[in-house]
């Protein structure tokens, strides 16, 4: 209660779908950091252990390294957004991109989850 206005003031807290957005940019870092970790282990490992998919030459580690490390960049950096952001905006070009962004974390979420599948589960 607001003592000059005698009125209510509004919490900034996340929604439930911002509590689960941040809860899926978790995941996305979480899963990417394991492919990153697997595709460094088998890098060093050499192509005798390797999963076929995996066992390629250099540049094909660089390139697997890249795609491991990038959704976990993108998670962090969307996970210090909602630290500022804590509501949808309303204003015309950043209520879109908030939206966008959204979706482009599902989608590195499924990727991530794909390549997650691809390495552990069928070895």
């Amino acid at each position: 209660l607001n003592a000059k206005t005698q009125s209510l003031e509004e919490y900034q807290t996340f929604s439930t779908s911002g509590s689960v957005f941040t809860m899926l940019y978790c995941l996305a870092g979480c899963l990417s950091t394991y492919h990153l970790e697997v595709a460094c282990v088998f890098s060093f490992r050499g192509k005798k252990w390797a999963h076929p998919e995996l066992a390629v030459d250099t540049l094909g580690l660089c390139i697997q390294a890249w795609n491991g490390i990038l959704p976990w960049a993108l998670s962090h950096m969307l996970l210090a957004m909602n630290s500022a952001v804590t509501r949808t905006p309303k204003s015309a070009p950043f209520f879109q991109l908030f939206i966008l962004v959204r979706i482009l974390a599902v989608c590195l979420c499924i990727i991530s989850l794909l390549e997650f599948w691809a390495v552990a589960i069928k070895k």
